[in-house]
């Protein structure tokens, strides 16, 4: 039996805070469901290098209203909801390994997996609350657990 560690960063990206884009979360969905389908993984672990990830990918924001920046809807890309409740009902344990920072959407990924260790200077939060939004993925019903 082995642990499978599951990179945050998508082979495509390159940006070290490891914003949830869609390739990112179409890569974490791959990775787990491959995880899961695997006999010999018994356990799996995120991690995301010097950070865990800072959330939501910003510049997809506009993305909705410019078809060319899209990707394909043929294409599976779950929703940060989505990937949470895959996380969630997995019956092998998830664990984040969070390092430097776990922001909105990333600390929501973390809060969905069965176990989480972090760095003690690794900063967690739901920076979003700040400017009147309400965490997206489940993070109100998950952090207070």
């Amino acid at each position: 039996m082995t642990t499978e560690i599951i990179s945050i960063r998508s082979p495509s990206a390159s940006n070290p805070l490891n914003p949830l884009s869609k390739d990112t979360r179409k890569h974490l969905k791959s990775c787990i469901t491959k995880a899961l389908s695997d006999r010999n993984v018994n356990s799996i672990i995120l991690f995301g290098g010097s950070n865990f990830s800072a959330g939501a990918d910003i510049s997809e924001f506009s993305a909705k209203n410019n078809p060319e920046s899209s990707i394909s809807s043929t294409e599976d890309i779950p929703s940060l909801t989505e990937l949470c409740a895959l996380i969630e009902s997995s019956p092998k344990p998830i664990i984040a390994a969070i390092t430097g920072v776990a922001l909105g959407g990333g600390l929501e990924l973390a809060l969905a997996c069965h176990f989480r260790i972090a760095h003690c200077k690794s900063k967690l939060a739901l920076p979003e609350t700040k400017i009147g939004l309400i965490p997206g993925a489940g993070g109100t019903q998950r952090l207070p657990r």
